[in-house]
C-alpha cells in the first residue's frame, strides 16, 4: 500500500497560528503561503464526521454544498513540504482540541493523496484503524484522519489526487524566490518498543527498509519503514 501516494501536508495543531507561521518565516525556513485554496464548487450534500475526543464519540454533520466556505489553517511552505498550521483552542469539544490540551501544540498527522483512497481506508480500517475525521461530499473522500496512534502518536490522513486547481496553488508556492529547495524525505517518531512499532507498520502494509542500527554510545536502537514515498524512522533509547 502507499505506492503510488504523494505527501500531501504535515499537519500540526496549534493555539496561536500567526505566530507559528510568523516563527517560521523569521528562522528563513518556511514562507507563509495562506490558507490551502477553496475547493471548486461541487453541487449536492456533504457531510463531516469527527471524534469528540482522543478516545471517541463521533458525530457527524450533513450540509448542502455551496455557501461560505473558508479553511481556518496557514501554510508554511518549508522546501517541498506543506507544513499545515491548523488553530484550535485546548479543551473540549473536538478530539483537535483535547490534543492540544493535552500534548501542546505539534504535528499529529501526515496527509497523502492517494488514487484509491477508498480502497486504502477499507484496508486501514480492517486491520483496526479507526476513523477520528471523515469529510465527504457527495460519498467521496475529501479527507479523512486514520487513528494509527499505537506507535508514534501519529495519525495517517488520506484525500484523493490533488485537482489542478490545487497543483497550481503549490507550484505558484514553490515558485516564491524566498523558498528552499529542500527536499522532504521523512520523519524520525520516538517510540517505547521498536519492534512492536514495525511489526505494527507491516501490518498495515508499510515494509521495514534496512537493517536495525544500533548507537551504543547512546544506548538507542532505530530502524525505518516506507510509507508512501516518506520514510517513518523509529528510534528508541
Amino acid at each position: 500500500m502507499g505506492e503510488d501516494w504523494e505527501v500531501n501536508h504535515v499537519g500540526m495543531t496549534v493555539s496561536n497560528r500567526n505566530a507559528v507561521l510568523r516563527h517560521y518565516q523569521a528562522l528563513g525556513v518556511g514562507v507563509s503561503v495562506g490558507p490551502q485554496p477553496l475547493l471548486p464548487y461541487e453541487a449536492g450534500e456533504g457531510s463531516l464526521m469527527f471524534y469528540r475526543t482522543l478516545e471517541g464519540d463521533p458525530v457527524t454533520n450533513t450540509y448542502t454544498t455551496g455557501g461560505a466556505h473558508t479553511f481556518n489553517d496557514g501554510e508554511s511552505q518549508i522546501g517541498d513540504c506543506q507544513l499545515e498550521c491548523y488553530p484550535m483552542k485546548p479543551g473540549p469539544g473536538m478530539f483537535l482540541s483535547e490534543y492540544l490540551q493535552k500534548k501542546g501544540p505539534g504535528i499529529n498527522h501526515i496527509c497523502f493523496n492517494s488514487s484509491s483512497v477508498e480502497q486504502d481506508t477499507e484496508r486501514f480500517l480492517s486491520q483496526g484503524c479507526s476513523l477520528m475525521f471523515n469529510a465527504l461530499v457527495n460519498n467521496k473522500t475529501v479527507e479523512n484522519y486514520l487513528d494509527t496512534r499505537a506507535f508514534g502518536d501519529v495519525m495517517i490522513s488520506l484525500r484523493p489526487p490533488p485537482t489542478e486547481w490545487e497543483r497550481t496553488w503549490k507550484a505558484n508556492n514553490l515558485a516564491h524566490p524566498l523558498v528552499n529547495d529542500w527536499v522532504f524525505k521523512g520523519v524520525g517518531i520516538a517510540v517505547a518498543d521498536l519492534q512492536g512499532a514495525l511489526g505494527y507498520y507491516e501490518s498495515l502494509g508499510f515494509k521495514q527498509f534496512g537493517e536495525i542500527a544500533h548507537d551504543r554510545e547512546i544506548a538507542s536502537e532505530s530502524a525505518a519503514v516506507s510509507v508512501g514515498p516518506l520514510s517513518f524512522e523509529f528510534f528508541t533509547a
